[in-house]
């Protein structure tokens, strides 16, 4: 008898279904409290925050995000990894798989970014 082997099959759409649900709940609620605090004026507590300590929030959050865009700029195959080091160890993965980098994300990526930076850059000379 094999029906107990249709017992762990996963329904993927349902399950994607469910994470959009949760990630657009998680973004509502994280706009109405930005709101209310706003709302509330809050924001003088940040006053009270040193310059390292902002520079250095603001330097990881910049790194990460450019571990993660990487990866996929690059388009190369990377494990999916959690915790406390998941940045280092994605970027060991990367560097290890650059070899089987796709030269064509590659460029346009490449070409993004010389974009944007002169598009910044001209932004800066117009203010």
């Amino acid at each position: 008898n094999t029906t107990d082997l249709n017992d762990t099959v996963v329904d993927i759409v349902a399950r994607d279904s469910q994470r959009v649900i949760i990630a657009s709940t998680v973004t509502v609620l994280a706009g109405i409290i930005q709101l209310v605090l706003g709302v509330l004026q809050v924001g003088f507590i940040v006053r009270y925050l040193s310059v390292p300590l902002v520079g250095g929030f603001t330097t990881a959050a910049a790194f990460h995000v450019f571990v993660s865009q990487l990866k996929i700029c690059l388009s190369v195959p990377t494990k999916s990894y959690t915790g406390i080091l998941s940045v280092i160890y994605t970027l060991i993965d990367i560097l290890r798989n650059i070899p089987q980098t796709n030269i064509a994300d590659f460029v346009a990526g490449l070409i993004t970014f010389v974009v944007c930076v002169i598009v910044k850059e001209i932004n800066n000379r117009f203010k």
